[in-house]
């Protein structure tokens, strides 16, 4: 199989690219790439190789793509969606319905995922069940630790990618306390569409349910709200980039096609809205 890469896929990790284009556990990737069946250019690579417009992917061996379930979280396991391995940890992309904890109506949630995969794994911060997107699981209890200190010292910075009811025009920075404890959020309009606003919104501070409190309190809740307001249809929020400010490190998932299909989305605009965007 040879992939070429256009403008649409250039800088994705090349593990990640294919991750999303195969199904294929990105552990089994990092195999592959090694053993020389997976080249770039009739050149072997690396695993994190930064992939460029033009690049020729050729894939020598048979690459069996994995079936994730996606109306049953209950069935995944968190090698399916692991999107990088680091040292100390992994970036995964959770998908919609999957838990962070243990609940009533849940059978599967990341605690237990983690534990079936390495009794050391750990998480250390949370996405509601709805929301999609980037987490870190922590591969010990010291590194989950250390992750933890530094989400607190607000070392680690988030932008999730939402919709919005009704057509914001200028950029929201909202300030308002979360349960009497300090909370900011900006909220930087994308794309308006009829009565919606394609929106990435960065919390600055980690306050539960923040991003639809302080959407809420904008007189502009997320699409399908349904806690703090009223809305139709379901909730659309993604957790998109991921930044650890000490190393300046990115982590990026793909957008899942029920953004696409509704908006014209320019993933690299919105990155570098990101990446240069400061607190207000």
């Amino acid at each position: 199989m040879e992939i070429e890469i256009n403008k649409g896929n250039f800088g994705q990790r090349i593990e990640t690219f294919l991750n999303n284009l195969t199904k294929t556990p990105v552990t089994l990737l990092f195999k592959l790439i090694r053993k020389k069946k997976i080249t770039v250019n009739n050149k072997k690579t690396e695993p994190g190789y930064r992939l460029q417009i033009g690049d020729k992917i050729l894939i020598s061996t048979n690459i069996q793509p994995k079936i994730i379930r996606k109306n049953n979280p209950n069935d995944l396991k968190l090698s399916e969606i692991i999107l990088e391995e680091k040292e100390d940890f992994y970036i995964i992309n959770k998908p919609k319905g999957l838990a962070s904890q243990g609940g009533i109506n849940t059978e599967n949630n990341l605690v237990k995922m983690c534990e079936n995969h390495n009794e050391d794994c750990r998480i250390v911060h949370r996405l509601d069940q709805e929301t999609t997107g980037l987490m870190i699981i922590a591969k010990n209890i010291v590194n989950a630790r250390k992750i933890g200190e530094m989400f607190l010292n607000q070392k680690v910075k988030k932008a999730y990618l939402t919709v919005l009811c009704g057509a914001l025009k200028n950029i929201k920075t909202v300030k308002n306390p979360i349960e009497n404890k300090e909370a900011q959020t900006i909220f930087y309009p994308i794309e308006n569409k009829q009565d919606f606003t394609l929106c990435l919104a960065i919390p600055y501070t980690g306050r539960k349910h923040q991003i639809r409190i302080h959407a809420n309190d904008i007189n502009h809740p997320l699409f399908g709200e349904k806690r703090y307001n009223n809305c139709p249809g379901k909730i659309m929020l993604h957790s998109l980039f991921l930044q650890l400010t000490n190393n300046n490190q990115v982590f990026q998932t793909p957008i899942p096609n029920e953004f696409n299909k509704c908006f014209n989305i320019n993933k690299n605009k919105i990155l570098e809205i990101f990446l240069t965007l400061k607190d207000l």
